[in-house]
């Protein structure tokens, strides 16, 4: 018995002109002919879509300018879509304000199959005076989750890139990193992360969880969270 999608194909009468009309199949997997395109009156693109792909061809090299930091600082993850999730933001404020600003990406989990919320049940605090940035994070066994029995041992690391795309092929990098914290240590442990705050340009700071299996870092995702936790 044919199918429901093979039978509407079938009852479709003739083609009016092969020369002018075309195939068209439509939601709900019925078909009929279409007018090509132009032929009653010549296709011109809308101008808001081609004002969005001047734009987005305008921005989109750039992005790759943020991704190759972040990619290596994810450790080569799987960071589904990075390049398009980073674009539209990015793109979204230069449009409205015509400069590059970072504060669209403010939340993001790099690891969107992987969000940090899954791992990590602690606060997080980002503070500005006196000219720095200060991350203040609430850790411990009560707040990290361990994810299998061959886990032993986590740290954090953040990473601030700073520099206007727009201007900078490479962006300033800054890390700092937390020693190793043992899933047998204390249900309680207070980490802090200090950077110079950056005066005039924008900036973005990420932060990362990552798990151990003894003597090597874990394999599956499920052990990593990487987030975008401020931006200026």
């Amino acid at each position: 018995m044919p199918t429901q999608k093979t039978f509407k194909k079938r009852n479709l009468p003739p083609c009016p002109d092969p020369e002018n009309y075309c195939l068209v199949r439509h939601k709900d997997n019925s078909y009929y002919w279409r007018l090509r395109r132009g032929t009653r009156k010549p296709a011109v693109l809308n101008e808001a879509f081609a004002a969005n792909a001047t734009l987005t061809a305008l921005i989109s090299p750039l992005i790759s300018r943020l991704t190759i930091p972040i990619i290596a600082f994810a450790e080569h993850r799987q960071l589904s879509r990075l390049h398009t999730r980073l674009l539209t933001p990015v793109k979204k404020y230069y449009k409205e304000h015509n400069r590059i600003s970072y504060t669209g990406l403010l939340g993001m989990d790099l690891l969107p199959h992987a969000p940090l919320h899954r791992l990590f049940a602690g606060s997080i605090d980002t503070r500005y005076s006196n000219e720095m940035i200060t991350v203040m994070i609430t850790a411990g066994n009560n707040y990290v989750k361990k994810n299998n029995t061959l886990v032993t041992d986590y740290y954090f690391e953040a990473m601030l890139l700073v520099g206007d795309i727009s201007h900078k092929t490479t962006l300033e990098i800054d890390t700092e990193q937390s020693e190793l914290l043992s899933f047998t240590g204390p249900a309680q442990q207070n980490i802090q992360f200090q950077f110079i705050s950056p005066l005039h340009e924008p900036w973005v700071l990420i932060l990362k969880l990552a798990c151990f299996e003894g003597h090597q870092k874990a394999a599956n995702d499920k052990h990593y969270g990487i987030r975008i936790i401020a931006t200026g």
